[in-house]
């Protein structure tokens, strides 16, 4: 069985400490380092150096996907190390491209589109400057193998899309152990949120993120080591919580709209 660590990395924006995992069977891993930093390198750093180890030594780092808190300092391990970096294709472009101004545009005329008042796009503008601090592109990446090999286990990795496009899990058959990622948290829903692909079309998150709940339902987990949180193994009862949390959500919007003859989906999610 796979030997690992979880670290937590404190977060210097909105959201709960990311959970890095470094997995110390050869040739050295880390999974989903954290945004760029001073304190993600730190922390890595510290729990290496107290197994005989440092940043330089890192040989691999595998991304669940690709939002910024999760491989924004890749980059500069790559750096220290000349680790080879493995994301899903359907992630590709956001490991190379980071949030931009292209994605902001995107993300505006979404929601303009759909009634939200043009004074707040400005909120936009500032997610995106503010994301661009924690992330560096990265030049040089490789896709993913049907198997992760360790010299002491082998992690199978699965796409779940859902939470993003290319979003991936890592399952240890050995131990049942699952590294979800965000694709399984116990306490919030996984918000899917909203993408095009260069082609402009909307990538359907929510039924993407129902079909993968569909296909995780047919391992046995003992173990889930989540991207935020502490690790957990209800999977069953997690399920069960989105799906009803879902249908109560899509119950409250069907009445709402019965009740309107004309209202915006910014107007709909206000009242919810």
């Amino acid at each position: 069985m796979l030997d690992f660590d979880v670290i937590p990395i404190p977060v210097d924006f909105a959201v709960p400490p990311v959970n890095a995992v470094i997995i110390f069977d050869e040739p050295l891993t880390v999974l989903d380092p954290g945004p760029r930093q001073e304190k993600t390198f730190a922390l890595l750093d510290e729990a290496l150096k107290s197994r005989g180890k440092n940043l330089k030594n890192v040989k691999r780092i595998l991304l669940t996907h690709t939002h910024v808190d999760h491989f924004g300092g890749a980059a500069e391990i790559v750096r220290l190390s000349g680790a080879e970096v493995f994301v899903h294709p359907d992630d590709a472009a956001k490991a190379r491209l980071g949030r931009n101004e292209k994605s902001s545009r995107v993300m505006k005329k979404f929601l303009l589109s759909h009634g939200v008042p043009g004074s707040y796009t400005r909120y936009i503008d500032l997610f995106f400057e503010k994301s661009a601090r924690y992330q560096e592109p990265l030049e040089k990446i490789s896709f993913y193998p049907a198997e992760i090999p360790f010299s002491n286990g082998t992690l199978r990795v699965h796409h779940t899309p859902g939470h993003t496009p290319g979003g991936v899990v890592f399952y240890e058959e050995a131990s049942k152990t699952l590294f979800s990622g965000d694709t399984l948290l116990e306490h919030i829903t996984p918000n899917p949120v909203f993408e095009e692909n260069e082609a402009g079309e909307r990538f359907p998150a929510l039924m993407r993120f129902r079909e993968t709940l569909g296909k995780l339902s047919a391992f046995d987990f003992k173990l889930i080591v989540p991207g935020h949180g502490g690790c957990f193994s209800d999977f069953a009862g997690l399920k069960a919580r989105y799906l009803s949390g879902w249908v109560k959500r899509a119950q409250k919007i069907l009445c709402l709209i019965s009740e309107q003859k004309e209202i915006t989906a910014y107007e709909l999610a206000r009242l919810l």
